[in-house]
């Protein structure tokens, strides 16, 4: 910390000493332009800035010094001309993160001396010598100033004085008084001033100018002026041009109140002040910091003399004041002294999470992993605790710590990483499910720190294994709403069955009301929900769609759009409703691109027309409606009106499938691993570009990637290379006994060898002529396992292909790197 002070203090000091360097050289020519007040005002505001040890730079400035705190001693063997070696020292700086890196394989023969905290306390030191030096000379002198002071006495002198007072129009009560340890006329004294004089044997045609000028410091506040000139000097003990600027700063507040004085004078009078400040310069007077003193060096006084009679019209001076407050900030902005903290990018952080969220919630090394020290330990603790537990049921080695986590239901499903750069953090959204439950989204977040050169995690909010620490686990705003669903995990697709129908036992009865579903499925807490409306989309008669809005406890507000799906159940199909999308209460949105391709695939998945219809632009929109409504009239062409809810045909169903981002954050790619038509295991996919129409996020284009340019390498690294899974033997069609049946259409002996069985797995929805046409060529082959590659005619290149035989047939396993 005190480093880092230090450091601050340094910065603010060079800036600072470059802006005042420009009054300092310039003096001559600003004092004709100028009033020595604006000048005041300028040391002041650059007084006030070097005691305000805060750098305000950049997050990456032009100019960033790193300070070497370093200081190395490092044993090392240097050859000689005989080839011998001699031991001797090689010495130089480090900065913070060279030091950092030095391994402990060298600690043996390297000594590090840190001087930073050294220079610090040094700092520290002088600082509080000069502050405290400045209070004790003050203390005294004030002390000899009251010891010594008597009321005056001479009456003259004291209308003189109240004169002033009134025409200044200062109703303050000011003592003046008559001290033998006065060197001059003086104020002294922050909290109660009084002005002392040296005697009562003033000319009287001298009383009326100093009490004026000693009165106008009292007016203008040049006490508490001085006192923030002492404070930055001590704050700037070590840096000259500082005290120089105070020394300036000091004339300049003299020069002031000659100004105010002779405002309003005649020649004469003018003549008349300045002859009292000649006579004032025969006896030179200390120079004090928290006292105002009518005399000076005679130098000094000459050059308020001169100034004296400068009757030239000058500026006010509030540019100069200005143009002193902008460099100084432009400046501090742009320059900066400190250790180099490297940071992590959002590629990073997102990596780092990825690695947290790698045992699933299932198995604890990995955070043990990546947590601090003190965490570790803590984590470490409990495992060990958690394994007694289970070892008095024979389910762990006594002593050892038990990495498993939780039990097996309820598990996570999905997770995405939000990442912050600025703040160093991750929030980590997971979806939560389990055999006939509604998933469940919690988030937590993680803060990193560098240990030792590594990233670790140094708090966790919202792990229940780690600590106690609550952070997201219910919607209960439309922030924390935003923060579970407006990511690419979208909206939950709730207990998705095969050919589009969602299954339960039995569907709950909140599950049959769109509010109790928005409630239920959503997780909204704290607030209250009603129906806004019911609609009738596809003109059957019956209400297809519904929207609801949700109040929160701090009164924010969501829209939902909810739509019916099929729902088995032991007593029959049940309508049942699900989230599609929703909205601010202005009708607006920020939904990802990966979300609304992840609600494209899941049409098609289910094969319902209501996730993909619910976020379409409306040109898209209506492209939908009239393509179900012409297969709607040629099925029942009595009903041309009504369209299919329906997505597509029965054939080809879909098993799974992925998300894959692509360079274009507006554009995804969906991936589905297709079956049914003749076709065991086929693959398609589409990019799906999204927009902005009315403040909503919208799909705008769906392209089959076949009518885009894409190569066949590309399209074969889509397909098998995103997280689809590969072929498996039990979606081969028709098997009887022997080779009977096929795979992809061609017979299934062709998966009794490597390379044929690549060509049949890989027959993708029977195009496997027109998109992936090349050679296929063994490049190694053992019982089990093979290396095929295929190369591509339309010159994009190849891919390896590890094959493994399972049984008498050889299937494709993943792509050799």
């Amino acid at each position: 910390m005190w480093e880092n002070l230090l450091f601050d203090l340094l910065q603010i000091g060079l800036t600072v000493s470059a802006v005042a360097l420009i009054p300092i050289v310039l003096r001559r020519v600003l004092k004709k332009r100028y009033p020595a007040r604006a000048m005041c005002l300028v040391w002041a505001l650059l007084a006030v800035r070097l005691l305000i040890p805060v750098q305000l730079t950049l997050p990456e400035p032009p100019v960033q010094v790193t300070p070497h705190t370093y200081y190395l001693l490092h044993e090392v063997a240097l050859p000689q001309q005989n080839e011998t070696t001699l031991d001797s020292l090689d010495s130089h700086w480090l900065d913070k993160r060279q030091a950092a890196a030095l391994g402990e394989q060298d600690t043996a023969s390297i000594t590090t001396l840190h001087v930073g905290p050294m220079v610090a306390w040094i700092w520290l030191a002088g600082a509080m010598g000069f502050a405290a030096w400045q209070a004790v000379m003050y203390l005294l002198f004030r002390r000899r100033l009251r010891k010594n002071a008597c009321v005056m006495k001479n009456e003259f002198l004291n209308a003189v004085f109240m004169r002033e007072k009134q025409a200044l129009g200062i109703s303050r009560d000011i003592p003046l008084l008559v001290s033998g340890a006065a060197d001059c006329p003086m104020l002294a004294g922050l909290i109660s001033p009084t002005l002392y004089l040296p005697g009562e044997a003033l000319l009287r045609e001298d009383a009326a100018f100093i009490f004026r000028h000693e009165l106008i410091h009292y007016r203008h506040g040049d006490l508490w002026i001085k006192l923030l000139l002492v404070l930055a000097r001590s704050m700037q003990w070590f840096n000259p041009l500082i005290h120089l600027m105070a020394r300036f700063a000091c004339e300049d507040i003299e020069m002031a109140c000659d100004d105010a004085v002779a405002k309003n004078l005649d020649s004469a009078e003018r003549r008349a002040y300045g002859e009292t400040i000649l006579r004032s310069a025969i006896d030179k007077a200390k120079r004090r910091s928290l006292v105002s003193c009518f005399t000076g060096d005679k130098k000094t006084l000459m050059r308020r003399f001169e100034g004296l009679f400068d009757t030239r019209v000058k500026k006010r001076g509030a540019a100069l004041v200005v143009a002193a407050a902008v460099l100084v900030g432009t400046l501090g902005c742009g320059f900066s002294i400190r250790e180099k903290t490297e940071s992590l990018t959002d590629a990073e952080l997102v990596e780092l999470g990825r690695q947290w969220m790698s045992g699933s919630y299932r198995d604890a090394e990995p955070w043990y992993r990546l947590l601090t020290d003190d965490l570790a330990k803590q984590l470490y603790d409990k495992q060990v605790d958690y394994g007694k537990q289970v070892g008095e049921l024979g389910g762990a080695i006594p002593g050892e710590p038990l990495w498993r986590i939780g039990a097996s239901n309820p598990h996570v499903e999905r997770f995405t990483v939000l990442p912050d750069e600025i703040t160093q953090q991750v929030i980590l959204v997971t979806e939560w499910g389990g055999t006939d439950s509604v998933p469940t989204r919690i988030a937590e977040r993680l803060h990193f720190r560098q240990q030792n050169g590594t990233w670790k995690v140094d708090k966790v909010e919202g792990n229940p294994y780690i600590n106690d620490t609550p952070f997201m686990q219910k919607a209960n705003s439309l922030e924390a709403f935003c923060t579970l669903y407006q990511n690419d995990l979208g909206l939950p697709d709730h207990a998705p069955g095969s050919s589009g129908q969602h299954i339960w036992d039995e569907p709950p009865e909140t599950m049959c009301d769109p509010v109790q579903a928005a409630v239920a499925i959503l997780q909204l807490n704290g607030g209250e929900g009603s129906l806004i409306r019911m609609w009738d989309a596809t003109n059957d008669g019956t209400n297809d769609l519904a929207e609801v809005r949700y109040v929160f406890a701090d009164n924010s507000v969501v829209r939902l759009t909810m739509a019916p799906v099929l729902a088995a159940s032991s007593n029959g199909d049940k309508k049942v409703w699900l989230p599609q999308d929703w909205t601010t209460e202005k009708g607006e949105n920020s939904r990802t691109a990966a979300d609304l391709t992840r609600q494209f695939a899941r049409s098609a998945y289910h094969k319902s027309v209501w996730p993909l219809y619910t976020v379409q632009s409306k040109e898209q929109r209506q492209k939908l409606v009239n393509y179900q409504l012409r297969l709607s009239a040629d099925a029942t062409p009595d009903k041309k009106e009504v369209w299919y809810t329906k997505l597509g045909g029965s054939s080809p169903a879909f098993r799974d499938y992925v998300i894959v981002s692509t360079d274009d954050p507006k554009a995804c790619i969906a991936v589905l691993q297709s079956y049914g038509g003749g076709s065991s295991d086929g693959r398609v996919a589409y990019r799906v570009t999204t927009g902005q129409e009315n403040g909503r996020s919208v799909i705008t284009a769906i392209e089959n990637i076949s009518d885009l340019e894409y190569t066949q390498s590309d399209k074969f690294n889509l397909y098998y290379g995103t997280g689809l899974g590969w072929p498996l033997l039990e979606y081969a069609l028709n098997i009887r006994a022997g080779d009977a049946g096929c795979y992809n259409g061609p017979d299934l002996s062709t998966l009794r060898q490597p390379d044929t069985a690549l060509q049949s797995t890989t027959y993708t929805n029977l195009e496997w002529y027109s998109q992936f046409h090349g050679e296929t060529l063994i490049l190694s082959q053992n019982e089990s396992d093979a290396v095929v590659r295929l190369t591509f005619d339309d010159s994009s290149g190849s891919v390896d292909v590890h094959m493994h035989k399972d049984g008498d047939y050889w299937l494709p396993v993943g792509l050799n790197s």
